[in-house]
């Protein structure tokens, strides 16, 4: 009964949201007459813009709801043991390296850890040499070649058939067997796990990106794991099948090599799993400046990834359609998201525009602008109570702002993203 109320409500809002299209539709259409006003068309495209992002967030919120319901029957993996080797690449890791290594070599049994020390300038080739007898191997590269060919270089050396990969600044609380266990499965060949910031409360920018990995990790692709169209499997938590990924030979051709490998799984036919219940903890960034370069680096390659696969346009297995899935990546990830959070930033404009300079953007005469206004503002309220549901309420404040200031930035992140992209400029880690 509680699914059905759940879903009931949430179509409610859904048919609202349609409701606010069809008038941005047909005043895109009415502006198209004899009296073009260029305002008016852009007010359209704001409008328009803004339902299908709330769109985005009912649709995600009602597959939310259906999983709080069904949240009693968890994905166990079943009991298999197999040789695993932990694959740490580490760059000027100093900071964290220790902390690291004590918490996976207490945890991983007769296990190995294999340290690829990527041409570090600190202390970390000294601090990982402290750990040579908790079975750690240490690996010196001559130069500084990068996360994916620090991972492709260990796993040429690996001799178990289960590698794991973890990033050098990430925290498994769960044993790692878990999700090695998955293995049992021969179609599966990644296995990711959630993965969440660990230090969330130092600033106000930490504890918007604790929400951006809520809505990625515990929701996004929780949901997409049981859609069964999971293309992205954060690489600071990355279980693989090491004959898998020893015959790739153009892996670090791109800035995200976690999506990479993801799509080459599954172009190969095979399964990515997500276990949410596999945590580990990484550090984020705290600074706005270095999210911003972060996420540049994180768009970029998405959009080197697509580039590079973009014979999924034409690809197919069994009914699931390539170009389904690349125009859900390019719409949900980029385009809608990018053009919604800048739509949020000019909507208010258009309405006081109207309201204190009588200029006649918006249809309606005066009662549509304070309907459109009080849309703009309830708009987040499925998000935000999905947020609320797993981070706490008193998070609530920051998931306001983090729907009316963090988007944003984000979105200026893609923009300045796929212009450079487009431009051809170098980007670099």
């Amino acid at each position: 009964m509680r699914v059905v109320l759940h879903l009931a409500l949430s179509l409610l809002v859904f048919a609202a949201h349609i409701f606010f299209m069809a008038m941005a539709i047909s005043l895109l259409f009415s502006s198209l007459g004899l009296e073009v006003m260029f305002v008016q068309v852009l007010s359209a495209i704001v409008t328009l813009f803004i339902v299908m992002g709330g769109t985005t967030h009912i649709a995600y919120f009602t597959l939310f709801l259906y999983h709080v319901e069904e949240r009693r029957v968890i994905d166990r993996p079943p009991n298999f043991e197999v040789p695993y080797t932990v694959i740490i690449p580490a760059y000027n890791a100093s900071s964290t390296i220790c902390q690291v290594l004590d918490v996976v070599t207490r945890n991983i049994g007769k296990n190995y850890v294999v340290v690829v020390n990527d041409a570090s300038t600190d202390l970390t080739p000294l601090l990982v040499d402290k750990f040579r007898d908790r079975n750690v191997d240490h690996i010196m590269l001559p130069f500084h070649l990068g996360k994916a060919q620090a991972m492709m270089f260990a796993s040429r050396e690996a001799l178990t058939p289960v590698m794991v990969l973890i990033d050098a600044d990430t925290l498994p609380v769960t044993g790692l067997d878990r999700l090695v266990r998955w293995f049992v499965h021969d179609d599966v060949v990644l296995v990711t796990g959630n993965v969440l910031p660990m230090n969330k409360h130092h600033n106000l920018w930490t504890r918007m990106q604790y929400i951006e990995y809520v809505h990625s990790n515990s929701i996004g692709r929780q949901i997409q794991g049981r859609l069964k169209w999971l293309l992205i499997a954060p690489g600071a938590l990355l279980a693989f099948r090491t004959r898998f990924l020893k015959p790739i030979v153009m892996l670090g051709d791109t800035l995200a090599e976690d999506f990479d490998i993801t799509l080459m799984s599954w172009k190969a036919g095979y399964r990515v799993v997500f276990d949410s219940h596999a945590l580990a903890y990484t550090r984020v960034p705290v600074r706005l400046r270095d999210i911003y370069r972060q996420r540049i680096r994180w768009y970029y390659g998405g959009l080197q990834v697509m580039a590079k696969h973009r014979d999924m346009v034409t690809f197919r297995r069994g009914e699931r359609i390539g170009p389904a899935l690349l125009a859900n990546l390019l719409l949900v990830e980029y385009v809608v998201p990018t053009v919604s959070a800048l739509s949020i930033l000019m909507f208010p404009l258009l309405v006081l525009i109207q309201a204190l300079l009588g200029v006649p953007i918006l249809p309606g005469g005066p009662t549509f602008p304070l309907i459109a206004l009080l849309y703009f503002l309830l708009y987040p309220i499925p998000g935000m109570a999905m947020s609320s549901a797993i981070v706490g309420r008193r998070m609530l404040p920051y998931i306001a702002l983090y729907y009316y200031v963090y988007l944003i930035v984000l979105a200026f992140a893609k923009l300045d993203a796929t212009v450079r992209y487009l431009r051809k400029e170098r980007v670099r880690w």
